[in-house]
């Protein structure tokens, strides 16, 4: 979602990054997942990029149904967790499958 919103900007990482008072790599990590952010730089991040509050709660609840999906996944079939494939969280987040 940030990634598509910086880009709409037209704005670069490090341009963003330096707007909002953090690393390129820190913002390439959030971008990424890969990283939690703090509230502050998260609302920074939204009000330097306009991102609208619905789509803010679509992603996130989005995000929630897919790590409930995979832990029901794991304790049923007794699978880890990091072995579920992504793209199945994706496909039933959006009702097509389950």
């Amino acid at each position: 979602m940030i990634r598509k919103y910086r880009q709409l900007k037209k704005l670069s990482q490090e341009e963003l990054a330096e707007e909002i008072n953090i690393s390129w790599r820190q913002l390439q990590r959030i971008e990424q997942n890969e990283e939690k952010t703090r509230i502050t730089t998260f609302k920074k991040i939204v009000k330097v990029l306009n991102i609208p509050d619905n789509e803010i709660i679509v992603y996130y609840l989005l995000l929630y149904l897919i790590l409930e999906f995979q832990f029901i996944i794991s304790f049923i079939y007794y699978i880890p967790i990091n072995y579920i494939p992504k793209s199945i969280y994706i496909i039933w987040s959006f009702g097509m499958i389950l």
